[in-house]
């Protein structure tokens, strides 16, 4: 079944990867997309990690909110690199 809607693209490549925004943008003004790579600060602030500590991690849609990125500002975040260049967290 075929159907037009005004506005949408009918005709989209089959080789393009639609990106979500998250709606945010990290510590040097770049867009945060689900999927990219991020490095941030975060505060533990507990006994067991009484230290602050760098983390990286990639940026996921889960249960309707963008991890890591929905529990700190954005602007703790620094976008370095996505998952559709081959870029991923240190370590994995």
């Amino acid at each position: 079944m075929h159907m037009d809607f005004p506005g949408w693209i009918s005709d989209f490549p089959s080789d393009v990867e639609l990106m979500t925004w998250t709606g945010l943008l990290d510590r040097n003004g770049a867009e945060i997309y689900e999927g990219d790579s991020v490095r941030y600060q975060a505060d533990f602030g507990t006994e067991q990690y009484p230290d602050d500590r760098t983390i990286t991690d990639v940026v996921r849609f889960e249960g309707g909110a963008f991890y890591p990125v929905c529990n700190q500002p954005g602007e703790t975040f620094e976008v370095i690199g996505n998952t559709y260049e081959g870029a991923t967290p240190e370590g994995e």
